[in-house]
């Protein structure tokens, strides 16, 4: 149970800000410079069809499965990241810097010190710091 607090968390924390943050032309900074090695940037939810990929909403009971995917679920939880900041499904707006990147993987250190570790995979995204799997937004 331990291991599935983490994205637990992450994923109430939404609902905490109601709907949570969307980016909005009135928001957006200026037109992003970026290369082809920022896969990250966009607008994520979170992958319901994926979820028991994860190994903490796994190891749940299956009660507690259906529980955590219909919080999920009913949260509306979003995490978008743009040029210079990232979005949090709290209602945070926080810059962050690159710690490190290749092509499937990318550690971003955020203001607070918070550190995210995003993984490319067939299909989406892995929020890999707190084992949750991530699609892009409609």
């Amino acid at each position: 149970m331990r291991a599935v607090l983490p994205a637990l968390v992450l994923a109430l924390g939404a609902t905490c800000g109601g709907c949570g943050p969307h980016v909005s032309p009135d928001d957006a900074p200026a037109p992003p410079v970026h290369d082809a090695t920022d896969w990250w940037l966009g607008d994520w939810v979170v992958d319901l069809g994926a979820l028991d990929s994860a190994e903490s909403f796994r190891a749940l009971a299956p009660e507690a499965q259906s529980l955590a995917r219909d919080l999920v679920a009913g949260a509306r939880w979003r995490l978008a990241f743009d040029s210079r900041r990232v979005h949090l499904p709290d209602g945070r707006l926080l810059p962050f810097r690159v710690d490190a990147r290749d092509e499937t993987r990318a550690t971003l250190v955020l203001a607070t010190g918070e550190q995210l570790t995003l993984a490319r995979r067939s299909g989406g995204l892995m929020l890999a710091s707190h084992d949750l799997p991530l699609r892009r937004a409609d």
